[in-house]
């Protein structure tokens, strides 16, 4: 949102990486990075980077087959994974640091994610309402 928005004061605790591959895939070969470590808090998607980068790694690759949710197999816990497949077809390309280049979802898509989890789970995505009411 801050970086489509401008919005200064909207500080994100992690970051969100949407990743094209099934649940069944995770982690796959992403988990033979050397910063790979388990979240203290027990998330089964949310990895620790040295210092202290969270990230949370989401695998959605089965909602560009048209699946409409995820269950984590730990936790067994349901994630909508609904809109995106939008993420994935419209996005732009920004650099930051070092030369470093990423592809995020351009504001449509962010906005429509945000009111996807805030339906999905309105007591814990009251953020993600603010968000949405300050674009």
């Amino acid at each position: 949102m801050a970086h489509h928005t401008g919005m200064s004061w909207r500080v994100t605790r992690d970051l969100d990486l949407a990743i094209a591959i099934r649940i069944e895939e995770f982690p796959g070969p992403i988990s033979d990075l050397d910063a790979w470590g388990s979240d203290p808090g027990g998330r089964e998607h949310r990895k620790v980077f040295e210092g202290g980068l969270l990230v949370d790694f989401l695998p959605v690759g089965s909602a560009l087959e048209g699946e409409e949710a995820i269950t984590w197999p730990k936790s067994r816990q349901t994630m909508t994974i609904v809109g995106f497949d939008l993420a994935f077809k419209y996005q732009s390309e920004i650099t930051f640091g070092l030369g470093t280049r990423v592809k995020v979802a351009d504001l449509p898509v962010v906005v429509l994610l945000k009111m996807i989890a805030f339906v999905d789970n309105p007591a814990d995505r009251g953020r993600d309402l603010h968000d949405i009411l300050s674009v």
